[in-house]
């Protein structure tokens, strides 16, 4: 998170980020929104619910992932927008948006798909190794390794390409890492 949060600042400030916990009803449970095509101010919310229901470690990579989203925007925000996009400097978005521009389709409506692409392309290990942080600190378990974060950190990518190029065995030992992590782990909850 540190990492993430530390290039908005050596961005010169020019990315506004906003962290807010609310009532999502898209079934998400978390997302980051620009307020204008700009990407100046990007507001990332939790869905209350699911803050309250899921296990910590889930709400600690749905933050992570939801601010690799922002980061992102704020690619778009230093190259001005869609339209300066290249195969160099973002090759899978500029794909979307030639393709988008082709069909008539705005790109706000395949940037989420096309987000996920670029994390589970380049932003896994990333996600694993700040859950891996985020962890250390409040469990300290020893049998969970970096592998069962990066099953976490696959959560919400599993209808990219990438994850459909994985081998059938990786998926599987994914979701094996996954399932362990997961049962390792208690819901607790607060009564008053």
């Amino acid at each position: 998170m540190k990492s993430l949060v530390t290039d908005y600042e050596s961005n010169g400030g020019t990315v506004n980020l906003t962290y807010k916990v609310g009532s999502l009803t898209s079934g998400r449970n978390g997302e980051c929104d620009p307020t204008d095509n700009t990407f100046k101010n990007i507001v990332i919310t939790i869905d209350e619910n699911y803050i309250n229901s899921a296990r910590t470690i889930q709400v600690a990579r749905t933050f992570l992932h939801e601010s690799v989203h922002a980061k992102i925007f704020s690619y778009l925000r230093q190259i001005e927008g869609y339209e300066n996009l290249d195969k160099d400097n973002f090759p899978v978005m500029y794909e979307a948006y030639v393709n988008a521009k082709k069909s008539g389709t705005s790109m706000d409506a395949v940037a989420n798909r096309v987000h996920h692409e670029e994390m589970a392309k380049h932003y896994v290990e990333l996600i694993a190794k700040g859950l891996q942080e985020f962890d250390a600190m409040n469990h300290n378990n020893p049998e969970v390794t970096i592998d069962h974060y990066r099953a976490l950190a696959w959560d919400g990518l599993e209808q990219s390409t990438a994850w459909n190029n994985l081998q059938q065995t990786v998926r599987d030992k994914i979701t094996n890492d996954r399932k362990f992590i997961m049962d390792w782990f208690t819901i607790l909850t607060c009564k008053d």
